[in-house]
């Protein structure tokens, strides 16, 4: 569960062919269409997602991942500080205490469920910016402050594969508008 700045963000996701862009990863040759999903207004139901974002990839090969926070002094605060000192203490080990504002990201073996999820949730709950890259490179969930998850995909097979295992959380399709 190695812990990494906004630089070794840049240099993983580079290798996977995806640009960091300011606070944003994108992909440098994207799939032309977004798959997009209103976060639930419950936070049980945020919790279900979250965990059902982490098994986007291929049921039977756990791969590790990377979540990124890419934005989290959004709101108030007492909402800043209150959000930092829960994912702060989440991803503390025992006399190690590594601030969101040194390392953001954090890298999961695709074994690891419960902490990952805990910190997706959070973000959601928040209202925070965290980004979700598997590995191989195939897609990128972006969870946004502004209650929806975008999701890119490098190939149309990815994203219908994506479509198919999110249709209880009925995704949408928007076509991806580059500058």
């Amino acid at each position: 569960m190695p812990l990494m700045n906004d630089q070794e963000v840049a240099q993983w996701s580079g290798r996977r062919g995806i640009d960091q862009r300011g606070r944003k990863l994108v992909f440098t040759a994207p799939y032309d269409r977004w798959i997009v999903v209103e976060l639930p207004s419950a936070a049980a139901k945020r919790l279900m997602l979250a965990g059902d974002l982490l098994l986007l990839g291929d049921a039977d090969v756990r791969v590790s991942y990377l979540l990124w926070i890419s934005t989290w002094k959004i709101w108030n605060e007492w909402s800043n500080d209150l959000g930092t000192f829960i994912v702060t203490n989440l991803r503390t080990k025992t006399g190690e205490v590594v601030s969101l504002d040194e390392k953001s990201a954090q890298l999961f073996d695709g074994d690891e469920r419960k902490l990952p999820t805990a910190i997706v949730w959070q973000a959601m709950l928040l209202n925070w910016d965290l980004f979700i890259v598997p590995e191989t490179g195939a897609y990128i969930v972006e969870c946004s402050h502004d209650e929806l998850v975008w999701i890119m995909c490098k190939t149309e097979e990815v994203h219908n594969r994506i479509l198919d295992r999110l249709a209880h959380w009925k995704p949408i399709t928007r076509q991806l508008i580059t500058a």
